[in-house]
C-alpha cells in the first residue's frame, strides 16, 4: 500500500547544486528528482524507503560529487585554454591585416 503525499518541503539551490543533484539523481537511475531527494533525505534522517530505484550510499552520491567537481574543474581549464587559444589568434589574424 502507497503511503500519500501531502506535504511539501522545499528548499533552493544553486545552479550548481541543481546540476549536481539532478547527475546524481540519473545516475541512480532514479524515477525523479523529487523522489532521489526524498530517498536521501530520509536516509540521513533514519528512515529511507529501501524500495525506492535512487537507494543509494552516502559514498556513492559522495563519489559522483567528487566526479563531477572534477570534470567541472577540467572543463573550466579547457574552456580558459580555448580561450586564450582564441584570443591569440584574433590578435595574429589583426597582425596580418
Amino acid at each position: 500500500m502507497d503511503t500519500i503525499r501531502n506535504r511539501i518541503i522545499n528548499f533552493r539551490v544553486s545552479e550548481d547544486e541543481f546540476r549536481r543533484l539532478k547527475a546524481a539523481s540519473a545516475s541512480q537511475k532514479a524515477r525523479c528528482l523529487s523522489d532521489f531527494a526524498r530517498t536521501v533525505t530520509l536516509r540521513v534522517a533514519g528512515g529511507a524507503e529501501t524500495h525506492s530505484e535512487a537507494d543509494v550510499s552516502e559514498n556513492e552520491i559522495q563519489s559522483v560529487i567528487r566526479h563531477l567537481s572534477l570534470l567541472e574543474s577540467n572543463i573550466a581549464r579547457l574552456l580558459d585554454v580555448l580561450t586564450k587559444a582564441k584570443s591569440g589568434n584574433s590578435q595574429v589574424e589583426s597582425q596580418v591585416s
